[in-house]
C-alpha cells in the first residue's frame, strides 16, 4: 500500500529534503545575483575589504587576534563534531535501547531497525563531514595568517590576492561546518519518526532565512 508507514516514511523525508534543497538551492542564486542581500555576500565584501586594511597599514595585532579567534572557534567545533561523531558509534551498538525510545515517538514512520541504523549512520556522516570542514577552515586561516603579515610591497602584491582566497575558502569550509550542526537537527529528529524530521526542517528553514 503507498500510505502504509512505509510509504508515509519515504514521502516525508522527501518533502523534508525537499525543503533543505529548495532553500540552498534559492539562497546560492541569490548569492551569485545579488550577493548584497545575504548575510554570506556581505560578509564575504566585509573580508575582501578587511584584507586590503591589514596589508596596507599596520595592524598586525590585529589580523593575529581576528584569526586566533577564528581557529579556536574552528578548533572547538571541530573537536566537538569528532565527539558527537564518536557518540553515534557508540549509539549503534546500542541499537536495542535507541531503538525502544525511537518506536514510542514513531507514530507515521517504520519501525524497521536496520532503518534507524541507517539514519543513526547518516547523521554520523553529516557530522564527520563538519569535522572535515571545520579541519579545512583552520587550514586555510593558518595559511592566510603567514601571507597577511607579509610587510614588503612586493611580497603585499604577491599575496593579497591570495590571502583573501584562503580567507574566503577558510570561511567557507566553516560555514559548511556550521550548516553540518544545522542539518543535525532535523536528522536526529529523524531518528524518532520522519513528522518530527519534517517539522525539523520547515522550522530550521524559518530559523536560516532570519540568519542568512
Amino acid at each position: 500500500m503507498l500510505f502504509d508507514k512505509g510509504g508515509i516514511e519515504v514521502f516525508l523525508t522527501i518533502a523534508a529534503f525537499a525543503v533543505l534543497g529548495a532553500y540552498h538551492w534559492r539562497l546560492r542564486r541569490l548569492l551569485a545575483s545579488s550577493p548584497k542581500l545575504t548575510a554570506m555576500g556581505r560578509h564575504k565584501l566585509v573580508r575582501q575589504a578587511w584584507v586590503e586594511m591589514v596589508q596596507s597599514g599596520n595592524h598586525d595585532i590585529l589580523a593575529v587576534q581576528t584569526l586566533r579567534n577564528w581557529i579556536v572557534s574552528a578548533t572547538f567545533l571541530a573537536s566537538t563534531s569528532i565527539i558527537f561523531a564518536l557518540g553515534l558509534i557508540g549509539a549503534v551498538f546500542t541499537t536495542d535501547k535507541l531503538s525502544q525510545v525511537a518506536h514510542e515517538l514513531n507514530f507515521l514512520g517504520s519501525q524497521d531497525t536496520q532503518l534507524l541504523l541507517v539514519k543513526t549512520l547518516l547523521l554520523f556522516l553529516n557530522f564527520m563531514v563538519a569535522f572535515f570542514n571545520f579541519s579545512l577552515a583552520i587550514r586555510a586561516f593558518i595559511h592566510a595568517g603567514f601571507e597577511l603579515n607579509l610587510r614588503s610591497e612586493q611580497e603585499q602584491n604577491i599575496t593579497r590576492g591570495l590571502a583573501d582566497a584562503e580567507l574566503q575558502r577558510g570561511a567557507l569550509n566553516f560555514t559548511l561546518g556550521m550548516r553540518g550542526y544545522y542539518f543535525a537537527i532535523p536528522l536526529a529528529l529523524w531518528l524518532f519518526g520522519p513528522i518530527w524530521m519534517l517539522v525539523g526542517a520547515i522550522l530550521l528553514v524559518g530559523i536560516l532565512y532570519r540568519i542568512d
